[in-house]
């Protein structure tokens, strides 16, 4: 997205933080016009002119209209502007997964007040400290182990809905690491991948809890089926 300079001065007349882009995933702390408040949202337009812009509410999918001012833009340590709107998107796809795995109000704690240390970035093996909580992703668990954990008690309490220390490693390793984001979110996408197994692993678990109501066979014919299926996806 071009702006002259007299949209430069206009701008700077609203305010000194660099404008969100087109397309760019931001967060919004606070914004009066929309009061909308905490959340994360992807830009569709920008009318720098007027200082307002047209976003689209994750997880809502919904659209409003917010000052630009209220945007924070999700920055990526590889940020090229040859590759901005791959990453963006593949991003925005990444946190729609992580909405559908988590409630709302620990998505909204991860991503707005995230404090990460990374220990370890090995392939296929995160280990992190997020607020004092250890959090291991692995890519390399069998589908019987999950391959997400924490040691928080919501997370204990509730394994089948990441916390907001997973979701904020997942969002740490996806902004510093940007190579691993790939080239689309599909099967070639380390972080697809590893949702798709945490979600297999949770399917089991339901299985396995409905396995004393049902034929004894059927709860491993069914992960057979599940197995035979995600080879052939």
């Amino acid at each position: 997205q071009v702006i002259d300079e007299e949209g430069i001065k206009i701008w700077v007349s609203i305010t000194s933080n660099l404008p969100a882009r087109t397309n760019s995933i931001c967060k919004i702390s606070f914004d009066p016009l929309s009061k909308i408040e905490k959340k994360l949202v992807k830009v569709n337009s920008v009318f720098y002119e007027k200082g307002l812009a047209i976003v689209t509410l994750i997880p809502e999918m919904t659209e409003a209209t917010v000052l630009v001012k209220t945007l924070e833009e999700i920055s990526f340590l590889d940020d090229s502007l040859l590759n901005f709107d791959k990453l963006s998107e593949i991003y925005f796809q990444l946190m729609i997964s992580l909405t559908k795995l988590s409630y709302s109000d620990e998505f909204t704690k991860g991503i707005f007040e995230s404090d990460v240390e990374i220990a370890d970035l090995s392939v296929g093996l995160w280990n992190a400290k997020s607020s004092n909580q250890y959090v291991k992703i692995s890519l390399n668990e069998f589908l019987s182990t999950r391959n997400c954990n924490c040691n928080c008690l919501g997370f204990n309490d509730n394994p089948r809905k990441f916390c907001r220390h997973i979701i904020s490693v997942f969002d740490y390793v996806a902004r510093h690491e940007t190579r691993l984001l790939g080239s689309s979110f599909s099967d070639d996408n380390i972080f697809y991948e590893i949702i798709m197994k945490f979600i297999a692993h949770t399917t089991f678990d339901e299985i396995d809890e409905l396995s004393e109501s049902l034929d004894k066979d059927f709860p491993e014919l069914f992960k057979k089926y599940l197995i035979h299926q995600t080879k052939q996806s």
